[in-house]
């Protein structure tokens, strides 16, 4: 088995992805493309032990900038076209900025990652909507829409090292067809469950129109323990 790729099982963006949004976007022409600036990971602990984090940047620039917490870390590096940056730095709590440069030295965009808090809270979205108009479900049992679910901090930062288990209910005229979280040795089964643990702080949850439309929408509430809950409303059509 194979873990490289874009996505992860759940559709989540994987780190090599920022690379295709900013090549890719440049190539297509993309509306901001020459300032967009993407980096991984996420500026939290390191996972496993170890004090040194290991930052890669790209942008559509000529040049970029690391700083942690306001200090630059060695000059700008130059960013070869479709390539990539790549530091190594010791991880201390606060935040780590990347800015890029044209060729001239003028600031292009920026990027800014933030420790995360203590885990306080759910944060649940639609991120893949129905087919129906403005993202309604088509009922019939023949239309499923994504819901990215998401453990983040007060100033809601995800918080990647949270693995609550999530607890997830639907009513209305919808069900839950499946859950997940992008684990690739994950164990828990994707189908007929009513539970699931955060992984790097997200989950994922499908939801099928229910056979018939009832006028009212289909409501998902996801919970945690210490965490509250957080409720998507889904239209069905």
């Amino acid at each position: 088995m194979s873990f490289y790729g874009v996505l992860d099982l759940c559709g989540f963006d994987k780190p090599v992805s920022h690379w295709y949004t900013v090549w890719w976007g440049l190539a297509a022409g993309w509306p901001g493309a020459t300032t967009r600036v993407l980096a991984s990971p996420p500026w939290a602990p390191p996972q496993g032990g170890g004090g040194t984090v290991k930052i890669t940047a790209v942008a559509a620039g000529a040049s970029v900038q690391l700083s942690v917490n306001g200090v630059a870390v060695g000059a700008p590096a130059a960013m070869a076209h479709n390539g990539l940056v790549t530091w190594s730095v010791a991880y201390a709590p606060g935040n780590y900025s990347v800015v890029s440069f044209d060729e001239s030295g003028a600031q292009l965009g920026s990027f800014v990652s933030r420790s995360p808090g203590p885990a306080a809270a759910l944060r649940a979205v639609v991120d893949w909507p129905g087919s129906g108009a403005g993202g309604a479900l088509l009922a019939g049992r023949r239309d499923a829409a994504l819901v990215a679910v998401t453990v983040v901090d007060a100033d809601g930062i995800v918080v990647r090292s949270a693995r609550p288990t999530l607890t997830f209910a639907i009513s209305g005229p919808a069900e839950l067809l499946g859950l997940g979280n992008g684990q690739h040795d994950n164990h828990v089964p994707g189908a007929g469950v009513s539970a699931m643990p955060a992984y790097n702080g997200h989950a994922r949850a499908i939801i099928r129109g229910g056979t018939v439309a009832t006028g009212a929408p289909a409501q998902l509430t996801v919970s945690a323990d210490g965490l509250g809950s957080a409720t998507v409303d889904i239209d069905v059509v």
